[in-house]
């Protein structure tokens, strides 16, 4: 959870200001993204449908504004707030070998040669996919604890300058919830984008499965995010001068 458009305002900048602004070298070191992975299948609606959902504030007062939603949002899905997570153990499957291997590899290796890499992350998945099978401990892995710390440490609902979720909702959880996000928008109140799918994605960042560090990054499957990023900007671009600056963020406030 974030607040006070730090978040946005950072992605602004690394983008487009001249002195922090990435640029394209040939000499540049391939980064360090030893951890990422992406073994783990699609995630398969349990409940109907698996919606993405941003809601930006163009109020001034967005925390409130941001309580109020999070509120409505827990009444319409009542007791199922719970199963109205995307990740759930009966929807975890490994299969081996992942079909994210090969980019896992590109990504990863570093300056490793990606044969010999690839080669190493096929043995690896193997014997994590032993491990699931037979919920068998190899060395730091330990299927169960790994399986309910990942459903814990998933990032399905963020709190932000825009409220981010992807949640497994029945058919009238997903009418309701749009509608009252319309609603909102109808009322100048903020600018928002949903996507349906029947799946979610995750992508696993795995610092130490020894002290359990490890996040893992959930979308909307076919599209998801950003394809809901479209219909929010869209909106946001309809918006009078001054709810555009109010959703655009600090950073457009401050001229960057």
């Amino acid at each position: 959870m974030f607040a006070g458009g730090g978040l946005e305002l950072a992605d602004r900048l690394i983008k487009s200001d001249p002195v922090l602004a990435l640029e394209e070298a040939d000499d540049l070191e391939p980064p360090d993204l030893h951890g990422l992975s992406c073994r783990w299948q699609p995630y398969r609606s349990l409940r109907g449908h698996m919606l993405t959902l941003l809601a930006r504030p163009i109020e001034a007062d967005a925390l409130a504004l941001q309580r109020e939603m999070i509120r409505e949002l827990a009444t319409v899905l009542g007791d199922a707030s719970r199963s109205a997570s995307p990740i759930r153990a009966e929807n975890m499957r490994f299969v081996w070998p992942p079909r994210g291997l090969r980019a896992e590899a590109i990504a990863v290796r570093g300056g490793v040669p990606y044969p010999l890499y690839w080669l190493g992350i096929c043995a690896q998945s193997w014997l994590q996919a032993m491990a699931e099978r037979f919920d068998l401990r190899i060395g730091a892995y330990d299927p169960p604890a790994y399986r309910a710390e990942l459903q814990r440490n998933s990032d399905h609902r963020k709190v932000a300058d825009t409220l981010h979720m992807v949640l497994d909702c029945t058919e009238a959880e997903r009418a309701a919830i749009e509608a009252y996000l319309a609603a909102l928008h109808a009322h100048g109140r903020i600018a928002y984008g949903t996507h349906r799918a029947d799946r979610a994605m995750m992508t696993c960042l795995v610092f130490s499965l020894e002290q359990s560090r490890h996040v893992h990054f959930v979308d909307g499957g076919a599209g998801g995010y950003a394809l809901a990023a479209l219909q929010l900007k869209a909106q946001v671009q309809t918006l009078p001068a001054g709810g555009a600056a109010r959703a655009a963020g600090p950073g457009a406030r401050r001229g960057q």
